[in-house]
């Protein structure tokens, strides 16, 4: 967790928040209003006159993030929202401010336009803090004086709140009435941005089947799960990157992950992806897309499929599966072989990505291109009856 601590000593009165603090700078669109250093030293003011918001933002390039700020006094905070996260662009925001002296609100500003979500009567006193927090899961939590609020909707110290979810900023947003020497310090709390470097060492590569394959990752302390092109990975693992996973083997009736995808992984801090991760077969099986004219005869290893195999499809299939003896299975389905058995093949079905595993008979045949009954090209599982 990365925390960063701003106190507004030497802002001189007047003096823009983004001149004294870059890393706070207006949002585009804003008013020509300003947020401005006060009369009261080192704090900051509103001095108001417009309906357009004047929104600072500090970027954590996170969404789990969280906004702390330190009042001066016990006054109110007019339409100034004070401590505001997710802030997705000068008008769109998660805000708090104190719309009476002893009631604090969470509004969501839209469009320019607040609408209150929660409300808390509070005691107020000397140097009050309010903080809202984003968590996992859209979670959101608001704290005063250090002390977690109940959401009134809720009952519990916490309200899943999914607008601006993807918005990764935290600051102040000021509209329409002016408020004077209102914040003296602010704190901001956020996990390192997220991302993937690399899957198994940089050849963002995973085989079919495989097990013992590494995610390199950067702003994750601990991960839960992980998926290649939406197929779960398995014995995800680890106590720090990289982290360990399996690729599940193909499994007859079940989407498969090749030929490539996006891989996810989730954890603590984030859930970062990475795209383009090429899938493999395993070494045991090559691969042919079909194209042209298919062979759905008995003579063909297309015939019994269900569903039928389409162009774009693949077969994979073992080219060698006794030493000496070779299997050939060309783009329109057809068969060469000197292999005289029964082998597995797989009909990947390019609309779907599922994978179904077929068993072929070729030992009543002979050499060569050969000829196939129905009862020689059977799907697994099923009894000559089904067929």
């Amino acid at each position: 967790m990365t925390t960063v601590n701003f106190d507004f000593t030497g802002i001189t009165a007047g003096q823009e928040l983004s001149v004294f603090e870059p890393l706070f700078p207006k949002l585009v669109n804003s008013s020509t209003n300003t947020i401005v250093g006060g009369s009261t030293a080192g704090t900051l003011s509103w001095v108001g006159g417009s309906s357009t918001p004047t929104t600072y933002g500090y970027e954590t390039s996170n969404v789990l993030h969280s906004f702390k700020v330190t009042y001066a006094a016990t006054g109110l905070s007019g339409s100034m929202l004070t401590c505001c996260a997710r802030i997705s662009d000068y008008r769109n925001m998660l805000g708090l401010r104190f719309s009476a002296s002893t009631t604090l609100e969470l509004v969501i500003l839209t469009n320019a336009t607040p609408t209150t979500d929660s409300t808390w009567t509070v005691t107020r006193g000397a140097n009050d803090t309010i903080e809202i927090i984003v968590e996992p899961s859209n979670v959101i939590r608001v704290k005063f004086n250090g002390s977690y609020l109940t959401f009134p909707s809720t009952g519990t110290t916490s309200k899943t709140i999914a607008t601006f979810a993807g918005a990764t900023k935290v600051g102040f947003c000021a509209r329409s009435s002016a408020v004077a020497n209102v914040i003296t310090a602010a704190e901001i709390n956020f996990a390192p941005p997220t991302s993937i470097v690399n899957i198994n060492g940089g050849t963002n590569s995973v085989q079919i089947g495989s097990s013992g394959n590494t995610a390199e990752t950067t702003g994750l302390t601990a991960v839960t799960a992980a998926s290649l092109n939406g197929v779960a990975m398995t014995s995800v693992a680890g106590s720090s990157s990289p982290w360990t996973f399996s690729c599940p083997p193909l499994t007859d009736g079940a989407v498969s992950p090749y030929p490539s995808g996006t891989f996810t992984i989730v954890g603590t801090e984030g859930s970062p992806t990475l795209a383009g991760v090429a899938v493999t077969l395993p070494s045991s099986l090559t691969s042919v897309t079909l194209a042209g004219t298919l062979n759905t005869t008995n003579t063909g290893v297309l015939h019994d499929f269900s569903p039928a195999a389409v162009v774009t499809d693949q077969i994979f299939y073992p080219p060698i599966p006794t030493a000496g003896k070779y299997i050939t299975i060309d783009a329109q389905g057809n068969i060469d072989t000197d292999y005289f058995g029964i082998f597995e093949c797989w009909h990947w079905q390019a609309s779907t990505g599922i994978t179904r595993s077929y068993s072929v008979d070729t030992s009543e045949s002979s050499a060569g291109a050969i000829g196939l009954t129905s009862a020689g090209l059977t799907r697994v599982g099923l009894t000559s009856a089904g067929l």
